[in-house]
């Protein structure tokens, strides 16, 4: 099977660009993408909310969607916990500066020459991508990947090919269209598979991303284009 050929540029896995060493945090953000797999494209895209500040309920409110299609017994905060301890995100105040150290939430205040221990609310902390969680997003989706899973699934390179193409039309594809269109194929019929099968472990290389809906990324349009023109069929 020939090599997909990709361009160079964002995320496109280009073996030709010189990478940075990688450091502790990458090595830890990629054990957590991988040991949560399930659960890897909410990450990314909390990931991808924090681009700047945002507090917990911003978070919430800009991943909903993709929470929607991936469920989990774990919450947000549980999630922003992992990638935090994973060097993926960090805590800092609203202005972007460093959280630092939790407050004791306990002052003085002198009244008529009087002290008094008030509790004092901690700032409100605000999560953001580091430069290392970046680094994660940025290197999504590549061409060894997708070639990966064609290898892998090559009888079934006829179903992932239609797939991307529903995915790159204009608008992208609902998972209903998709259904329609590949559920009675031969392909599909022993072992039974169904379009999830083939949405995840595309969605899992980069090669589509829910936008709503299933849209085909840079990586998937370009698998498309090698696939169609032979480079990928045995």
């Amino acid at each position: 099977m020939a090599t997909i050929e990709m361009k160079a540029g964002r995320g496109t896995g280009d073996a030709r660009v010189d990478e940075a060493p990688a450091s502790p945090s990458d090595a830890h953000i990629r054990t957590l993408l991988s040991r949560m797999g399930s659960q890897r494209e909410v990450l990314r895209a909390i990931l991808e909310a924090c681009d700047e500040p945002r507090t917990i309920d911003q978070v919430k409110d800009m991943t909903r969607a993709m929470r929607e299609r991936h469920r989990s017994v774990y919450g947000v905060d549980a999630l922003c916990l992992q990638l935090e301890r994973a060097g993926a995100l960090e805590r800092v105040l609203a202005s972007g500066a460093p959280y630092g150290e939790m407050p004791d939430g306990v002052a003085t205040e002198v009244i008529d020459g009087v002290s008094y221990l008030v509790r004092k609310d901690p700032p409100a902390a605000y999560w953001r991508t580091t430069p290392a969680g970046r680094a994660a997003l940025a290197a999504r989706g590549t061409s060894a990947e997708l070639e990966s899973l064609l290898e892998r699934d090559a009888r079934l390179i006829p179903v992932y090919r239609e797939v991307l193409a529903m995915c790159a039309r204009d608008g992208g594809a609902k998972m209903d269209d998709v259904i329609r269109a590949i559920d009675d194929d031969p392909l599909c019929q022993s072992p039974r598979l169904y379009a999830a099968h083939f949405i995840d472990n595309l969605e899992a290389c980069g090669a589509v991303t829910w936008g709503p809906p299933w849209i085909a990324t840079e990586v998937g349009l370009q698998g498309l284009a090698a696939l169609d023109d032979g480079k990928t069929m045995r």
